[in-house]
């Protein structure tokens, strides 16, 4: 009887902890589903603006190239021209390749920064499937845990019905028991005088 209270509490115990470990990656799911949420918005916002930003930048690289050449165009035409106007073209025209290859590096980190985005929202998805498994397995854990309990308790009950029953039979046979403990007593002081009045009398 002691054991089955024993392992009655440890089994509350238990179930309590199961519930309380099933809130929690009821939670994290809860986060991470959020998380996954936010991250698709940024993924749809960054390609977004990486299309309207290649389109923006193939638009003046096109336009950039075209000015280079028709500037070379007038460099090669002007080559009688002073140094000067020689010095601010060839300037001009490094200064345009250099914004050309600032562009195309922009647009290079934008295509890395989407593909670590996808990563690390399959990780995430990923993450959440995990832990849609755990939590599956923790609430069958608990069904069955609670089903224990449930079997434990019927046992614990009627054990402690008979227990009870058990007290109250004996609190009724009390009496008697009484009864006959006197009666032993008395017959036990017969025997004894008996016997020392044999004994006198073999004396």
């Amino acid at each position: 009887f002691e054991q089955l209270k024993h392992d009655y509490s440890d089994l509350n115990l238990k179930q309590k902890e199961l519930l309380a470990n099933c809130k929690t990656l009821e939670d994290e799911n809860q986060n991470l589903l959020q998380t996954i949420e936010k991250l698709d918005q940024e993924k749809n916002q960054l390609k977004e603006a990486y299309e309207k930003t290649e389109e923006q930048l193939s638009n003046e690289i096109v336009l950039l190239n075209e000015l280079i050449e028709k500037q070379k165009d007038e460099l090669n035409h002007s080559t009688r021209q002073t140094d000067d106007v020689q010095i601010d073209l060839k300037q001009n025209v490094e200064a345009l390749q250099t914004r050309i290859n600032n562009y195309e590096n922009a647009v290079s980190q934008y295509e890395e920064y989407r593909l670590k985005l996808e990563n690390n929202l399959q990780k995430i998805t990923q993450q959440r499937d995990t832990n849609k498994m755990d939590l599956r397995l923790t609430r069958e854990m608990l069904t069955n845990k609670e089903n224990e309990f449930n079997q434990l308790k019927i046992q614990f009950d009627a054990l402690e019905k008979s227990f009870q029953l058990f007290k109250e039979r004996s609190s009724q046979n009390e009496p008697t028991i009484n009864s006959l403990q006197k009666q032993i007593q008395q017959y036990e002081q017969q025997v004894l005088e008996l016997n020392q009045t044999r004994s006198k009398d073999i004396q």
